[in-house]
């Protein structure tokens, strides 16, 4: 057939057979052939697997060997051991307050610096009154004013009703006579008018115009008293016996109403001020006695509580305590202290525990990375107590149960992903088969093991 060539057709070349090292380097390359024809078959297979390999490969070399550790997760349980948990509280006096500017002014005038005694009723800040004290001059005017308005209206009124109705002319006094006599007894005979409609008519009219001037005096003597209030309020006033905590301002500063002056208090009688977490507040009661250790020198005082705020605060969940203490104790304003709450009294509850290892810093704040559903890291802020033993309770912001990383590293953020099971195209270590777990992530999202409970 045209076109076609059989295999007979085609020319064959002479092979010469190679000798010595050359028959070796021959040999050689013909079992190569032969390999790579024989996994012909399996090159997508070879593919997938190679692929798989060099990505388990690529998500170990994103750790060094030093960065290379095992995260160990625990879950939370609850310390069913009673004691107590120390928290930090600040001194405060009994009557503490803040006083605020109540009208816009330059202060003119402060009683004395931190640590001025003050009597009742003594001024501690004056701002300026020029003016209202102007004001106060035109107000007095008004009503000056109206007041003789008042007496003239009267007169009027009471010599309208007096007079008769009958209009008094100028003249030697016949005018008037005349009309007296004649004029108003010639009208009643001719019919001409109503007398008695008149009379009532001007002594109403007199009546209201004596009104409306005793309303105009009311109305100045309330001007004045707005703007005597606002005198006053240009002074803020001593509250008592109190002593000046926290001055905010200084001669010749402007403020504006509800910015604040300064903070008075009564130093004779001193509280302490404690936050405690709202899970704890069934621990204590009003009157309960609780140990009190000061910050300056250690010493420990007996002090009561006083008071228990009614409500927590939204943001921090906390519940703020008032504690009583001695008069004679060696503390002051601000000064900080420990005040020993206990854990699980009457009607209590036990807290979480963790491993102190596990609470990482940022700044003064401490936190946890909890293992979240989706077996996620989620960073919280919560409050710790003391460390004891290398465990620490938490006292807000952790629930029993929850999966908590035991041993953080530094770098370690929010939303990294933790996943179980065995790496990527079946391909896994012999330290991950020990392991159990897989983590594939950034350098420090790296295997975890040794799931315990504490």
């Amino acid at each position: 057939m045209v076109g076609e060539r059989t295999m007979s057709s085609i020319p064959r070349k002479s092979v010469s057979v190679p000798r010595g090292n050359s028959l070796l380097k021959f040999g050689l390359s013909i079992l190569t052939v032969l390999a790579l024809s024989a996994c012909g078959g399996h090159d997508k297979e070879g593919g997938e697997k190679a692929e798989n390999a060099a990505e388990h490969k690529v998500a170990h070399a994103e750790m060094s060997p030093r960065e290379a550790r095992n995260f160990q997760i625990i879950q939370v349980r609850l310390d069913d051991k009673p004691g107590s948990v120390p928290l930090g509280g600040t001194v405060v006096s009994r009557n503490e307050t803040s006083l605020k500017a109540q009208m816009p002014g330059r202060v003119v005038f402060i009683a004395g610096e931190e640590g001025t005694k003050l009597e009742p009723d003594q001024v501690i800040v004056a701002l300026d009154d020029e003016g209202l004290l102007a004001k106060r001059k035109s107000a007095l005017a008004q009503l000056d004013r109206a007041l003789s308005a008042v007496r003239a209206a009267r007169i009027q009124y009471t010599d309208t009703i007096y007079n008769d109705g009958v209009q008094t002319r100028g003249g030697m006094g016949l005018p008037s006579m005349f009309d007296h006599m004649f004029t108003k007894n010639a009208g009643d005979m001719m019919g001409v008018g109503d007398p008695d409609m008149d009379r009532y008519a001007q002594i109403q009219a007199a009546r209201s115009a004596a009104e409306q001037a005793d309303a105009a005096v009311v109305q100045a003597q309330a001007a004045l008293d707005e703007i005597e209030t606002m005198l006053r309020d240009k002074q803020t006033l001593s509250p008592g016996n109190v002593v000046i905590l926290e001055k905010y301002i200084e001669l010749g500063d402007s403020v504006m109403p509800g910015q604040p002056l300064v903070k008075v208090g009564d130093v004779s009688k001193l509280q302490v001020r404690v936050n405690l977490p709202s899970g704890m507040i069934k621990s204590i009661k009003k009157g309960m006695k609780l140990p009190v250790t000061l910050g300056t020198n250690g010493t420990v005082i007996q002090g009561e509580v006083e008071r228990i705020y009614p409500s927590a605060d939204p943001v921090s969940h906390t519940v703020t305590v008032k504690i009583s203490i001695p008069s004679n104790a060696p503390a002051a304003p601000g000064m900080y202290v420990t005040v020993s709450i206990p854990e699980a009294g009457k009607g209590g509850r036990a807290l979480p525990v963790i491993p102190a290892r596990a609470v990482v810093w940022r700044g003064s704040q401490s936190a946890i990375f909890v293992v979240n559903r989706e077996n996620r890291t989620e960073m919280r802020m919560v409050r710790v107590g003391k460390n004891r033993g290398g465990l620490v309770k938490v006292l807000s912001g952790l629930r029993p149960g929850e999966r908590v990383i035991a041993n953080p590293t530094p770098t370690l953020t929010s939303g990294v992903q933790i996943l179980q099971g065995s790496p990527p195209g079946g391909q896994r270590s012999s330290a991950d088969r020990a392991r159990g777990a897989y983590y594939r992530g950034r350098p420090e999202n790296v295997s975890y093991s040794n799931r315990r409970s504490y």
